[in-house]
């Protein structure tokens, strides 16, 4: 058998699999997969859960194989007859491709948005999302135009937005990390790992892998070169994905915990009594000082005129002080904005009755949450402060 037919073989095997209608190979873990990958399909026409822009960032990380795609289909097209024809430098469709899991998050942030009404932070991690896409298509036109000058300064151009956009918006949002304030300098005030080292570590190598397309520009005119520096770069990126999950997952995690959808401390079922204190304690409690001749109401007021006066005296630090409460303020918020990333899942009544359909996965793993709440509160997490 001729080599060539090897790759169809795989992946008839792999569709066969995964479409695979029998309660085999993972049944309920395939069907949410597939049911996943269908609600990103038809991004914006679903409200967005975590499974949702999750997977889809997943995604976004596999643009190399995407663009193959239309290489796969090219070649045995032409029965692998001049295969050059079917490169980068050759196929729109490629670049089509390379640019479909960003315009699917795109579309994801535009549905938050209509949901929440919302701009921040749906419209604006839409806009990351459009640089991305621009950063495709130009990096695509640039090849295809024999790499002229003015469509390689376009495409430095928005190479480089996209990733001073999308290495803050990893560091800043995905991870709230660069908390000035916190207790481990630019970190954030809870962290989820016992060690700080990894925080460091993640926000020195993320930054360096989302530069990597100036590799592109070095070796422009170099097709061999260019050919295995794209499945190299194309490789350290699922490696940055990897790293971006645990972060993503940790933050999350850490997110929920403050908003109480996740327990650190079990909340006891009853309130405990308070203690009285005692005679004596009452005795050696400090006695409030009044002066001589004056009783408890004027004393009040006039402790109440001081503090009158100390607030309407005008502070020379006050324009620093409001200065950093201002970028304090402001922070926070960005550190969480990743809460309203996506929707709470439904409750399993109203969605079967929006959707019409059944659902029974049970062992799926669709959303823990959602089916061990009525079992009370998992353990408590343990979160560094």
């Amino acid at each position: 058998m001729d080599m060539i037919y090897w790759p169809v073989i795989f992946c008839g095997i792999a569709i066969m699999l995964v479409f695979n209608p029998f309660r085999i190979c993972y049944y309920y873990s395939r069907r949410w997969f597939l049911r996943v990958l269908w609600r990103l399909l038809c991004s914006g026409l679903y409200p967005v859960e975590f499974k949702d822009f999750f997977i889809g960032d997943m995604l976004c990380s596999q643009s190399y194989a995407l663009g193959n795609i239309s290489l796969f289909f090219c070649l045995y097209k032409n029965h692998w007859n001049d295969p050059v024809q079917c490169n980068s430098n050759h196929s729109r469709l490629m670049g089509f491709f390379t640019a479909l899991p960003a315009t699917w998050r795109f579309l994801q942030c535009i549905r938050r948005y209509r949901d929440s009404r919302m701009w921040f932070p749906h419209l604006a991690n839409g806009g990351k999302y459009l640089f991305t896409i621009l950063h495709y298509m130009t990096l695509s036109m640039w090849r295809i135009q024999n790499w002229n000058v003015s469509y390689k300064a376009t495409f430095i151009a928005m190479a480089s937005c996209n990733t001073v956009y999308c290495t803050l918006w990893d560091i800043c949002m995905d991870w709230s990390l660069m908390d000035p304030s916190a207790k481990h300098p630019f970190l954030r005030k809870n962290i989820g790992f016992k060690h700080t080292w990894p925080y460091y570590l993640a926000m020195f190598v993320d930054p360096i892998i989302r530069a990597d397309w100036f590799f592109y520009i070095v070796y422009a005119s170099q097709l061999q070169h260019s050919a295995l520096l794209s499945f190299v770069l194309a490789l350290a990126e699922v490696l940055r994905r990897f790293m971006w999950c645990f972060f993503r997952m940790e933050n999350e995690h850490i997110g929920n915990v403050g908003a109480n959808r996740a327990y650190r401390d079990l909340p006891l079922p009853y309130h405990l009594p308070q203690k009285s204190p005692t005679p004596s304690e009452l005795e050696a409690a400090e006695p409030l000082a009044i002066p001589h001749g004056q009783t408890v109401a004027e004393h009040d007021l006039e402790r109440m005129g001081t503090m009158r006066r100390r607030i309407s005296r005008p502070s020379t630090t006050e324009s620093p002080v409001l200065l950093v409460r201002t970028i304090t303020r402001v922070g926070r918020s960005i550190g969480g904005a990743h809460m309203y990333d996506y929707e709470r899942r439904r409750g399993r009544d109203e969605e079967v009755e929006l959707s019409g359909e059944s659902d029974d996965d049970d062992e799926d793993g669709e959303d823990f949450f959602e089916r061990t709440r009525e079992m009370g509160p998992p353990e408590s997490a343990t979160v560094h402060t």
